[in-house]
């Protein structure tokens, strides 16, 4: 019986670290690909439209993308 708990309990706490896993993995794609898509329209705000406040926006845009996206990758390093 004792046994058997150990390896419940074992196969649990690897369950539950290989979802943690895949989940940020898939939270990993997401913010990857959500920060090349915020880095192509930062990009087409800043040359198509030649207004300071799209300017502004731009910028805004590429400093959040940029934390936001070390700031989710720096646990999954951990990770691996």
């Amino acid at each position: 019986l004792l046994l058997l708990t150990s390896f419940f309990v074992y196969f649990m706490v690897y369950f539950l670290l290989g979802f943690l896993m895949i989940t940020f993995l898939f939270l990993s794609l997401i913010i990857f690909t959500s920060y090349y898509f915020s880095l192509f329209v930062s990009i087409i705000f800043y040359y198509i439209f030649h207004y300071p406040l799209f300017h502004f926006l731009s910028y805004l845009l590429l400093i959040i993308s940029f934390v936001s996206h070390y700031f989710f990758s720096f646990p999954l390093l951990l990770f691996v």
